[in-house]
């Protein structure tokens, strides 16, 4: 550029273009999607044309739940089972009980017969071994009938989803050696290590799968399905240890599954799973007596003691009223409040996806008021599970082992009082062994009916759509 070149451009002002940048009050999903927000509350219309969830101020929770993934450790786990292994060889309680005994005497006639179901191809890949066959096959005869939405789901589209995608074909074989190791105490080890080894794979090839953006979206039911097995597992290898205090697989899991069907509605209406993963809730209520109200009486005390109210106290009150209706129609009369044993299980365990991320923190950092709360929530699934003898072997250890565990731990820091409805509770179960009276009528009455899980009787009936989490109480 030449001297008078420069000369004439050096009076001229420089004129600099002011970048709008990003909007930092449009909603969540207009931020992911690059477009234009109007920020209309509670929904914008953008998310109203598209029949999108509108949210302010937040971010996606599952991507929470896949950091979580990321970092599982699975070593508690299997060391945990090592554990109940030596425990149950010290008192030489590795001969079954009658149920047990008949359920395996049952299984065993069936698995001579059972087989892969016809048209699924050969396990190949890496990480599967000639037990495998015999781990899939049981899965498809006995096992699938007896977890969370029944054997046509997990027989027909699980186990053809499991064939394209490693990681849910692990979680089904873990599936499958776990109930055979509780149903064959005697080589407990050998099929602990089994299903140890397909937790490990499953959850490597999961982090893979799910460090891509999109793979959620586009694999949505294996997502779904692979959670669910995760999530049943964690029941069944219940772990209770403050002294090295980690994430309760269970509540993670749940809010892990609760928050990828909530982000991704296009895909849940559709899903095969669609039925059982519903988020719905019984509308919530200030209890006015029972065993709820002494849970309310508790969180009160901290005032007259302190003089102050509790700093968690909104968030201890916003689960109890929520428990509460449930609570009171589980042990009322007439029974189950009207509802199928069955399928007061399922809200129960969908209940837990419900539970707000501060509740969670606290029951994850062993707050005694926390875990007085769940062991009752524990109590009343006990007394539901004493009632229904034949299904979900996965969830009936963890009841009885969380209140146990809970009533020790808080008895220690000065808690125990609030525990004796629990136990007392928990005490009732083991001595009638089912035998109730008028609930046990109503526990035959659908103890067989794998479609019962989805009736919404009684109280359940009450049930509304739920589309958040449980609100801290103001």
């Amino acid at each position: 550029m030449s001297s008078s070149a420069r000369a004439a451009t050096k009076g001229k002002e420089t004129r600099i273009r002011k970048s709008l940048g990003k909007s930092q009050r449009a909603c969540s999903a207009c931020l992911k999607k690059h477009t234009k927000c109007d920020e209309s509350r509670p929904q914008c219309l953008k998310c109203i044309k598209y029949s999108r969830v509108c949210t302010y101020g937040e971010t996606d929770p599952s991507k929470e739940w896949q950091r979580n993934i990321l970092t599982f450790n699975t070593r508690d786990l299997s060391g945990e089972s090592s554990k109940k292994a030596s425990e149950k060889s010290k008192h030489g309680t590795h001969s079954t009980t009658d149920s047990d005994s008949s359920e395996a005497t049952t299984v065993s006639r069936r698995q001579e017969t059972s087989c892969v179901p016809r048209g699924v191809p050969a396990l190949a890949g890496e990480g599967y071994s000639g037990r495998d066959v015999q781990a899939l096959s049981h899965f498809a005869a006995v096992t699938a009938g007896d977890l969370i939405g029944g054997e046509r789901i997990w027989t027909q589209e699980g186990i053809q989803l499991a064939f394209t995608n490693d990681f849910l074909m692990h979680a089904i074989l873990m599936t499958g050696t776990s109930h055979l190791q509780r149903l064959n105490p005697e080589t407990h080890q050998d099929y602990n290590a089994l299903s140890t080894k397909h937790l490990h794979h499953s959850l490597r090839s999961f982090r893979i799968a799910l460090s891509s953006p999109t793979y959620v979206a586009n694999n949505f039911e294996a997502v779904v399905a692979t959670t669910m097995l995760f999530m049943m597992q964690a029941y069944n290898n219940p772990i209770f240890d403050p002294e090295n205090p980690s994430v309760d697989a269970v509540l993670q899991h749940c809010s892990g599954l609760f928050d990828i069907i909530r982000f991704h509605p296009n895909q849940a209406p559709f899903t095969i799973f669609q039925p059982i993963c519903l988020p719905r809730l019984v509308r919530a209520a200030m209890p006015d007596s029972g065993p709820a109200r002494g849970l309310v009486q508790m969180i009160e005390s901290h005032a007259l003691d302190h003089g102050i109210p509790d700093p968690n106290g909104k968030f201890y009150m916003g689960v109890i009223k929520s428990l509460a209706p449930v609570i009171d129609a589980v042990i009322s009369r007439p029974p189950f409040g009207g509802a199928p044993p069955n399928a007061l299980l399922l809200y129960f365990v969908r209940w837990l996806a419900f539970l707000p991320t501060e509740f969670v923190m606290l029951v994850n950092s062993y707050d005694p008021k926390a875990l007085i709360i769940m062991a009752h929530y524990y109590a009343v699934v006990a007394f539901v599970l004493s009632n229904w003898k034949n299904g979900w072997w996965w969830l009936r250890d963890r009841p009885e082992y969380m209140i146990k565990n809970i009533a020790a731990f808080v008895d220690s820091r000065g808690w125990g009082v609030w525990m004796k409805w629990p136990l007392l509770l928990l005490q009732f179960c083991q001595k009638s062994d089912g035998s109730l009276g008028q609930w046990s009528s109503l526990s035959k009455t659908h103890s067989d009916d794998t479609g019962a899980a989805e009736t919404e009787m009684g109280i359940l009936a009450t049930v509304e759509r739920h589309a958040r989490k449980i609100a801290a109480e103001e």
